[in-house]
This record gives C-alpha cells, sequence and structure tokens, in this order.
C-alpha cells in the first residue's frame, strides 16, 4: 500500500458524514512525486495541524482536480521531536498546562515524554509538576489517543475506515459495546447492513442462534423477499423457509426470534399476514394522508378558463380531459390514468396554466407554489420540456443524502408546496411515497397521473394500482385516443395490446409502426440493418429493448453485438475491463443508481468520454451534458446501454424504439412489459420475431400480484 507521511495543512470541504477534501504537506512518502503537498480525499475524525500522520491509500488523477491521494486508512502519529512536544503540550488540548510547564517536562523526560507518561503518570513528578497538572496531562493524552485507538479496534475487525467513522461517531465512548453486539448497530446506522455484520460474525465468536443475528435476520429476509417479489407482507412459510436457508438455523431459532420482534413492536401480525412495522406504519400513513386530502375539496366550474386556453394553445380537450382538469383544480387529491396518446401531458400544461391564472400569480410565484415531480430523471426531464416549467426527481426535491439514506424535506422540514403534481405513478413504491407525504405539507394537493397498465415499480409495493382499486380517490380514466400525425399507429397498437387483441393489418402500413418476421437464428442479421439504417441518431433517441439479459439473444449479447457495429473504432489502451464486460471510449451506457451528487439517476443514458487506466482507474462519461466521474468503486453503477431491459426504460421515451419479440424469450413476455415497451417509442417502433411469440404474449395477462395492505387501508 502507498503512504504520505506528514501535517495536514488545510480543509477544502467537510461534510457531516466525515467526508473530506484536504491539504496536506508531505515528510515522507514511498510515491514518485515532486511536490511536497498534496490534496487528499478520504473520511476522517477532526484533523489537527499539530499531529503528524500516516495515510495509507492510492494517487489518482481527478478529470476535475488534478492529482489526489484518496485516503482508505489513516493513523496519528504521537509527536517525536521536542519542539513538536512542547507545542504540543501547550496546546489547547491540555487546558493549564503552558509552555513553560511543557519545556521543564520535555527537558526532563526527553524525546519520549509522551509515552513514558501514558505508561506511567507519576513520571511528571520528576519535572515537578503539580498532582492536578498531571491529571489533566495523563487524562487528556488518554482522551485524544483513545479516539484513534477506537477506530483501530474497529478496522482491526473488518469495518472499513468509512463505516468505522460512522460507529465512533454514534457510540463515541463505547464503542466495546458495540463491539460486544454488533447486530444492534443495524438499527443505528442505516448504512451498515445485517450482510455487512454477518459476514464478520467469526471475528466476534456470535454463534449461528445468537438472538439478535436471529431477529436482524428474519428483518433481513423480509425486506430481500419485498426486494424479491414487490410485496409488503409475507406469510409464514415464506419467511420461515427463506430464514432457515439463509440463517442457518433451526425453524425454533427462528420462531423465538419472531416472539422477541413482536414484543419490540419491530414486526407486526395481522391474520396471517406478517408485516415489518416500519413497512405497515408507511402504508397506513398514506392512507391516512390521502383520506385527509380527500375529505375536503370545492366544486368550482372552470370551463371558461379551459375555453381560453384552447383558443390560446390552439387545441380542444375533450369531456374526459375537461373532467380531469376541472377535478385537478377543485380535488385536494387526485389520479389521471390513460394510455399513450389519451392527453395526459396535455392536461398537465392546463392544470399549470390554468392555475397560474386563477391565483394571479407572477412565474416565480408559480414555480414556488405548485412543483413537478416525476420517479427518475429522463421522466422529469421531460415533463419539464412539455410544461416549461422546472421539474424535479422526488429524491432530488426531497434533498435525499445518499451517505445517511435520508431526506432533508422530512417530517421536521417541510416543503412550503401548495400543489405537487407527481408524473410515472406507476413507477412510485410504498417508501419513496411514505417520504414524499412526510415531506408535504398536510394540506398540500396532491395530483397523481400514470397508466394503470404499466409495468409496477421495482421497490416493495403498488401504489397507483392500490389507489385506483380502492374506489376511495377519485379518479379520472382518460380513454380516448388521438389520432396524430405521428404515433398513431404505435398508440393503436399500445391499446390494442392492453385490451388482449392484435390486429395484425396495423403494421408495415406507415413508417411509424414496422414488424419484420424473424427467428432466434438470424435476428442479429436483421437487427444489424436496422442499426445501421439510424446509425447517425443521437445515443438518446434510439434504444432497442429486451425482455432478459441471458441468452445468445439477451440483452448482454445484443449490448456486445450492437457495440461491434457502431463503435467500430475501439482502441485496447482507451479500454477498461469490468467483470464480464470491456468498456471503450464512445461506448454506450447506462446509470444503474440515483446518485443525486452528480445529477444522475437510474435509467439514464451515456457515453463514455474517457478511460483512465492509471493505478486509480477512472471512466469519465457524460449524460446529457451532464460530466460524471466513476472511480472504480462505482463501476458497478453503470452497463452497456445499447440495449436495456424494459424495466429500465420504464420512465423514458425514445426517438426509435426496437424491441426483438422471440419465442425463446417466452417465459418473460407478458401483456403488460409488452405494452410498456411499445409505449416507450414516440416516433417509430420496429418489432423483429414471430408474430406467434408477440400473440403469445398479448394473450398472456400474467402479472405477479403483490401483497399490498394499502388498499384495504383506504377502503376501510
Amino acid at each position: 500500500m502507498t503512504y504520505i507521511k506528514g501535517n495536514f495543512v488545510r480543509y477544502i470541504f467537510k461534510s457531516d458524514n466525515g467526508f473530506s477534501v484536504g491539504v496536506f504537506k508531505i515528510k515522507e512518502t514511498n510515491l514518485n512525486i515532486t511536490s511536497d503537498t498534496i490534496t487528499f480525499t478520504g473520511y476522517f475524525t477532526e484533523l489537527n495541524e499539530i499531529d503528524s500522520y500516516v495515510f495509507e491509500g492510492e494517487l489518482v488523477n481527478h478529470f476535475k482536480y488534478g492529482e489526489q491521494f484518496n485516503v482508505s486508512s489513516y493513523e496519528v502519529l504521537l509527536p517525536s521531536s521536542k519542539d513538536k512536544i512542547i507545542s504540543f503540550l501547550s496546546s489547547e488540548i491540555f487546558k493549564g498546562i503552558g509552555k513553560k510547564k511543557a519545556e521543564k517536562i520535555v527537558d526532563v523526560l526527553g524525546e519520549d515524554a509522551l509515552n513514558k507518561i501514558l505508561l506511567n503518570k507519576d513520571v511528571l513528578k520528576q519535572a515537578k509538576i503539580k498532582d492536578k497538572d498531571i491529571d489533566i496531562i495523563y487524562n487528556s493524552l488518554n482522551e485524544y489517543k483513545e479516539n484513534y485507538d477506537k477506530m483501530i479496534k474497529l478496522t482491526e475487525v473488518g469495518f472499513s475506515v468509512k463505516d468505522a467513522l460512522k460507529i465512533e461517531k454514534y457510540y463515541q465512548s463505547e464503542i466495546d459495546l458495540a463491539l460486544s453486539s454488533p447486530y444492534e448497530i443495524i438499527d443505528v446506522i442505516p448504512d451498515i447492513t445485517f450482510s455487512k455484520i454477518d459476514k464478520l460474525r467469526d471475528k466476534f465468536n456470535i454463534p449461528k442462534y445468537n438472538l439478535n443475528r436471529v431477529k436482524q435476520g428474519i428483518i433481513y429476509v423480509m425486506e430481500e423477499l419485498s426486494f424479491r417479489k414487490g410485496d409488503t407482507y409475507f406469510y409464514y412459510d415464506e419467511i420461515i423457509n427463506f430464514a432457515i436457508n439463509v440463517l442457518g438455523v433451526s425453524k425454533e431459532n427462528i420462531d423465538d426470534g419472531i416472539k422477541e420482534l413482536l414484543k419490540e413492536n419491530k414486526l407486526i401480525i395481522d391474520g396471517e399476514k406478517y408485516i415489518l412495522m416500519e413497512v405497515y406504519e408507511s402504508e397506513l400513513y398514506i392512507a391516512e394522508r390521502l383520506k385527509h386530502l380527500n375529505s375536503d375539496f370545492s366544486n368550482d366550474n372552470y370551463d371558461e378558463e379551459i375555453s381560453f386556453l384552447e383558443e390560446k394553445l390552439g387545441c380542444s380537450f375533450n369531456e374526459e380531459q375537461k373532467t380531469a382538469i376541472n377535478k385537478a383544480l377543485n380535488f385536494n387529491t387526485l389520479v389521471i390514468t390513460g394510455g399513450p396518446g389519451t392527453g395526459k401531458t396535455t392536461i398537465i400544461k392546463a392544470i399549470t396554466s390554468i392555475y397560474q391564472n386563477i391565483n394571479k400569480l407572477t412565474r416565480q410565484e408559480l414555480i414556488n407554489d405548485l412543483v413537478l415531480l416525476a420517479p427518475t430523471g429522463r421522466a422529469s426531464k421531460r415533463m419539464s420540456e412539455n410544461a416549461h416549467l422546472p421539474s424535479y426527481t422526488i429524491h432530488r426535491f426531497l434533498k435525499w443524502q445518499k451517505e445517511e439514506n435520508k431526506f432533508l424535506i422530512n417530517e421536521e422540514n417541510k416543503s412550503t408546496a401548495k400543489m405537487v403534481i407527481i408524473d410515472e405513478v406507476s413507477m412510485l413504491d410504498t417508501n419513496l411515497f411514505y417520504n414524499l407525504l412526510l415531506g408535504l405539507s398536510l394540506d398540500c394537493k396532491i395530483i397523481m397521473i400514470g397508466d394503470y397498465n404499466q409495468l409496477p415499480s421495482v421497490g416493495a409495493g403498488q401504489v397507483l394500482k392500490d389507489i385506483i382499486e380502492s374506489d376511495f380517490i377519485p379518479v379520472v380514466s382518460l380513454k380516448k385516443l388521438y389520432r396524430q400525425s405521428s404515433m398513431s399507429n404505435i398508440n393503436y397498437l399500445a391499446h390494442d395490446v392492453i385490451s388482449g387483441k392484435l390486429d395484425l393489418s396495423i403494421f408495415n402500413e406507415s413508417d411509424d409502426l414496422t414488424f419484420v418476421e424473424c427467428n432466434s437464428s438470424n435476428l442479429k442479421d436483421v437487427l444489424g440493418e436496422f442499426i445501421l439504417a439510424y446509425k447517425d441518431l443521437s445515443i438518446y433517441d434510439i434504444e432497442v429493448l429486451a425482455p432478459i439479459y441471458k441468452g445468445e439473444n439477451g440483452i448482454d449479447k445484443l449490448n456486445e453485438f450492437i457495440r461491434d457495429i457502431l463503435n467500430k473504432n475501439k482502441n485496447l489502451n482507451k479500454s477498461l475491463t469490468h467483470g464480464d464486460v470491456t468498456y471503450y471510449e464512445n461506448d454506450k451506457i447506462i446509470e444503474l443508481v440515483n446518485n443525486l451528487d452528480d445529477n444522475v439517476f437510474n435509467g439514464d443514458i451515456g457515453k463514455i468520454i474517457s478511460i483512465n487506466k492509471g493505478k486509480e482507474k477512472e471512466v469519465l462519461c457524460e449524460f446529457d451534458d451532464n460530466i460524471v466521474n466513476f472511480k472504480s468503486s462505482s463501476f458497478d453503477n453503470f452497463k452497456l446501454g445499447y440495449a436495456i431491459s424494459i424495466h429500465k426504460a420504464q420512465g423514458s421515451e425514445f426517438k426509435v424504439v426496437i424491441i426483438p419479440v422471440l419465442n425463446s424469450y417466452s417465459y418473460m413476455l407478458y401483456r403488460k412489459i409488452i405494452y410498456t415497451a411499445i409505449t416507450r417509442a414516440k416516433e417509430k417502433l420496429i418489432l423483429l420475431g414471430e408474430i406467434s411469440a408477440l400473440q403469445k404474449a398479448i394473450l398472456t395477462d400474467r402479472e405477479n400480484e403483490r401483497k399490498t395492505m394499502l388498499k384495504k387501508f383506504l377502503s376501510s
């Protein structure tokens, strides 16, 4: 490991969670560098100018900030020269010990004075130091050293410096308590998970059947089941079978854990339903908030304002749309649902415009009062472009703090918005909607817009579906389909699909909708022709959507195939291999997580600008003119994006969409997934494959019914 030894100079940046950027003066190093100062980054307790430090880590070349030393671990060195020890002992760390006393101590005890004092404080009597001052020096020196000793203790058992800092900050003088019962750390530090602790179990000598481990393991199992299945509650057998497999303990051990979780109010049983208390309270709170909003409404008629807007925009709203606009302005909560081409986008523009007029707001006052929100970055951007107003992802609006996994806009610090319009609500999961409601004032109007027939959220719950099916919240369904100059056949196909029918005559009658027959063996040949035909389109304008990752015609193989066509000038010197994938400059990629700091979100499409293959590997990427620098620790946050999954495309639109539809995909082909893929196309949709596979998919109304409580809470 490379190191630098020397002194802290100053901070450039310091966050509340301990992440720091600063300047360091180098006295000794095994790096080949000529400068005697360097910028460093890492997680630290408070640094000071008095101490000497050893930083271990890696030298990197940041695309924006130049050469930096990324610190992975560090330790403080007790002062060794006489002058430094005198400065140290006369510093504010040792209250009441001035320079004269410090000089006297060093004259008598020498350069090893500090270690001698730590071994036996009575050595200070040799320097004729009073008992009161001896205690001050000894206790302060021990306290000072203890902070660093605690960090060493935590890292020695396997915690990263980042996690050790979080633990030290929370437990402070009670680090031994954390080490004696490490599974309890999970409850107080959100980012330290069951998996992290359980990997270190052997170092703590904790048996499998330890009750704290079993309790946390049950919570982990239920959270994992929620993530995989989207359910918010489970039956006993589901939990038991998974928990036995994960924890390696007996059914009796798990029963004991369940009993304790019930006593601690971390788990609730409703009939045969087992629900984590946090999830139960989230769904209950959502229902209560929506009921509160639904309890009051006005009945004004805004037809005159709608007519004025029709004249201004040069359009004509149908009765469904007029009803949606009137209700959005009158009700405190409303759902507007409809498929593509039914005018949802136009309605958002109408609601915002009339809201501004009737309340006589300036543009800035409108922006302050009315907020446009969406679950994804692409959906938010599209909403803003259509409404000509700022729009935000829900995470950005709530000021999500990634490190602590918390929102700064919350129950104690609510938004002042008077009305929010949320688009793509089908993608909204229970936890995110709960946190959004916590951050909104109790009387903030909430208009939810989404397509009931889209795929459900990735996270647990089915917010839109439950709200609509509860029959409690007002819903306006847009069914009238507008025949437009473009997209008409795509929209009609989408509506046919969701109705469970397929009119073959709709294909290839106009440029917007194409079906080309092919099979598993020649799909790539046909796909290659279309990729070449559209090779001059922006990476943001064309996308291949497929339902599975593996197999010869899965997303992974299609990505390699398309990349070989579009990125002809691949240079091994400008490449990077991560996992099974080699990336080259100019490759198209997709972001897989939300990263507010870099303003890039799950599902965003980008391009690799440059690759640094130095000691600290870096990949510089561009997302819609936004530059993001990926370090090696975040390479899992992106993948090739020439072909992406239909789930990842949700919330996005592309001018041209190509969808392979093969019988070999059959287990992942069903009506809702085909419908979602079709509705991603703005101008042109190309289906490649077998008509029989498409027909089977449309006839397969398979949907994994999610088990949730929200509908019941709303209906009761």
